[in-house]
């Protein structure tokens, strides 16, 4: 795999100690297998204005993550 740490990202929005929105990608290799976990969830959708650019980057990485692209090598 040549690009396999582009499956590496962790955006997450904290409001006083509180996860209010987070989209958290990560991989292993076990056997031969790519493994992807993902974790997405939203806790509140309504935020302050000042909060919203980093929501907004949370919900971008979600949808950013459709558009990967794996490229897989022979050994």
């Amino acid at each position: 795999m040549l690009n396999a740490d582009e499956f590496s990202v962790d955006d997450t929005l904290t409001v006083d100690g509180k996860r209010i929105a987070q989209f958290t990608c990560t991989y292993e290799l076990i056997e031969g297998s790519l493994n992807v976990h993902i974790d997405e969830y939203y806790n509140q959708i309504d935020i302050d204005k000042e909060y919203y650019p980093v929501y907004r980057q949370v919900i971008n990485s979600a949808a950013d993550f459709n558009k990967k692209l794996l490229i897989l090598t022979k050994k």
